[in-house]
């Protein structure tokens, strides 16, 4: 009725509050998960199957699905902005009465270390399933192990590390020394996100030129803690590039 405006001003907000109460009725007789079966496709059409959160240097993407699963996808670079902007997407996603765990989708070339560190943070807290399906480095891979789980999808997916650099108005050079303010804040992070591997992780990233990537997939991700899981491993997710 509040949907449709029957008998009464049509408020969808109000609409969505009772089909939510639906959903959470304890009974399960047949008659019960029909009536819990057509709530959800109505409560699913209420929500906008797209929304683009844009920042500086991207935009983030939730798309919902008609089962209550949603994806975040981000696409761009890894910036202040978007550390900004994240907070805003976690609010619009509860709003579209979205299942937990949220999925982020991670296209990103990268960023900078201190935004990856942020982001990867949020991230945890909020409790995230990170997902790369291709090549995901610097500033993304950090954002990729803030992932409560995090998954690997497909024969391209691989996570790739190196040192942090330190950029001043005429130069960039590699920050290799172990005891500087970079190598500390990855180490604090990464003995934060995942204190198992966190020791091998951060070697790997300080045995590793800024100019160039050392790249982790498959049984070596999981070994490392890098990755929890990996889906459709030996599987080109993209299919031919004239499909794509």
């Amino acid at each position: 009725m509040y949907e449709k405006g029957t008998g009464l001003s049509r408020d969808l907000d109000k609409a969505r509050y009772w089909y939510d109460k639906v959903l959470a009725n304890p009974p399960a007789d047949r008659e019960s998960l029909a009536t819990k079966r057509h709530a959800r496709e109505r409560l699913a059409n209420l929500s906008p199957p797209e929304e683009i959160i844009a920042y500086e240097g991207g935009r983030f993407v939730l798309r919902r699905a008609m089962s209550g699963d949603c994806v975040v996808a981000l696409q761009g670079v890894v910036d202040r902005d978007a550390s900004f902007k994240f907070d805003d997407v976690v609010r619009k996603a509860t709003t579209a009465r979205c299942n937990n765990p949220l999925m982020l989708l991670l296209e990103s070339p990268g960023g900078t270390l201190s935004d990856g560190i942020e982001l990867g943070q949020e991230v945890r807290y909020a409790g995230l399933r990170t997902v790369a399906r291709y090549e995901c480095a610097s500033a993304c891979a950090i954002i990729f192990l803030g992932g409560a789980e995090r998954v690997l999808v497909g024969s391209r997916a691989r996570i790739g590390f190196h040192q942090s650099a330190l950029v001043g108005q005429k130069d960039r050079r590699c920050d290799r020394a172990i005891d500087s303010l970079g190598a500390a804040k990855i180490r604090k992070y990464l003995r934060d996100v995942i204190p198992a591997g966190a020791d091998r992780i951060f070697q790997l990233v300080m045995n590793t030129s800024c100019d160039s990537i050392e790249w982790t997939y498959g049984q070596r991700a999981l070994e490392l803690g890098v990755a929890t899981r990996l889906e459709s491993e030996h599987i080109d997710v993209f299919g031919p590039r004239e499909d794509r």
